[in-house]
């Protein structure tokens, strides 16, 4: 077993520098909302750094000094365990309904969002069965039908919270992991195929999603209606310029953004800081993306070059369907801004898979230095 040496500095330090410029621009958002709803301004902000950040940062360090080889004993458990938790959400008095939506669980008053558990441990799973030799990404029986299996479990559980956002995650996700592991172009575009179908099929079935897709075609087409989120939030964004109105000018504005402290912070963030200060974000995603794939690159074991390449995708891939939605080049998809947005589950499960990356990262620094 690998002995872990060294820390991945400049990923680590861009994951710092992200998680407190959350944390800052989330008291700017928050600020009005917070005194609104329990009397005081900072409510949301400590509730977000008890359960997001310390517990999160907790998390960080325990996949940090876990030899990442350990989650491959445990893979088909922790996977299972998060479809049980995903089942949860069903069952009256133990999940919690949302604006219609059930995707969490209220155990003594603490909400928590499974779908976000489940893309860590799904990545694990995936990377574990086709690190397997018993199982071929290639084959159509021994790779492409367990794969689609899996995704198709995933898919309708999703589907039935509803949560399509997550879903078009997790699925990319696992395809990105496919393919890294050998899976055939052939097999992809079959899925492809019947992906497509399917999602044609969700639009047309639900008017929410059809009108998220005129909003994004359109935005000024329904501004108080199907269209208000992203026509504010583009309006947000423009009226930050190059250098923003600065941070906390305005805080009772936010009661005017929809999900301003959620899926929106990124349109805070444009108002604030601007251009400039937009751009710095997406860069930092740009680099932990980089820096993540190459990463797996480096990683010459299978499986911890498959879950590396699965949380950068995952992480990423979040991050720009977030700020490709908010600043209208995408459809709204109701998912947050890793690190940034409100939500402790997401917060704590993204660090949590940020320390194994840092594990796999260390092992691969440690086994070089054995090797000189």
């Amino acid at each position: 077993m690998l002995k872990t040496k060294a820390i991945d500095i400049p990923l680590a330090i861009t994951i710092l520098f992200v998680l407190l410029f959350g944390l800052l621009m989330l008291a700017s958002a928050s600020f009005s909302l917070s005194y609104k709803n329990f009397g005081h301004n900072y409510y949301y902000l400590k509730h977000q750094i008890f359960f997001g950040v310390i517990s999160g940062l907790i998390f960080l360090f325990i996949g940090f000094k876990t030899p990442y080889e350990f989650w491959k004993k445990i893979a088909p458990a922790a996977f299972i365990f998060s479809l049980i938790l995903m089942l949860l959400v069903f069952l009256p008095h133990i999940g919690q309904e949302i604006r219609g939506a059930k995707r969490w669980l209220e155990i003594g008053g603490i909400s928590f969002q499974p779908s976000e558990l489940l893309k860590l441990t799904m990545v694990i799973y995936m990377a574990a069965l086709f690190a397997n030799k018993n199982w071929q990404a290639n084959s159509f029986l021994r790779g492409f039908v367990p794969f689609a299996t899996i995704t198709g479990i995933i898919s309708l559980l999703l589907i039935f919270q509803p949560d399509v956002g997550t879903l078009i995650i997790l699925a990319s996700t696992a395809t990105v992991v496919y393919f890294l592991a050998g899976g055939k172009i052939l097999h992809l575009l079959l899925l492809l195929g019947i992906g497509s179908l399917a999602f044609w099929g969700l639009v047309h079935n639900e008017p929410y999603r059809l009108n998220r897709i005129l909003a994004f075609l359109n935005p000024n087409i329904d501004p108080q209606g199907i269209s208000y989120q992203i026509s504010r939030s583009i309006i947000f964004i423009g009226s930050g310029k190059l250098l923003g109105s600065g941070i906390g000018s305005d805080p009772l504005q936010y009661e005017r953004l929809p999900e301003a402290m959620g899926d929106s912070i990124f349109a805070v963030i444009g108002h604030e800081l601007g251009f400039f200060g937009a751009m710095a974000v997406v860069l930092a995603f740009l680099f932990i993306g980089l820096r993540g794939l190459n990463i797996a690159k480096n990683t010459t074991e299978t499986f911890g070059r498959l879950v590396a390449a699965g949380i950068t995708t995952f992480i990423c891939l979040q991050a720009f369907v977030n700020i490709g939605a908010i600043s209208g080049f995408l459809p709204l998809t109701g998912v947050p801004l890793p690190f940034m947005s409100y939500g402790g589950s997401a917060l704590m499960v993204a660090l949590f898979s940020v320390g194994i990356l840092l594990n796999i990262s260390s092992s691969q620094k440690s086994l070089k230095n054995a090797e000189v």
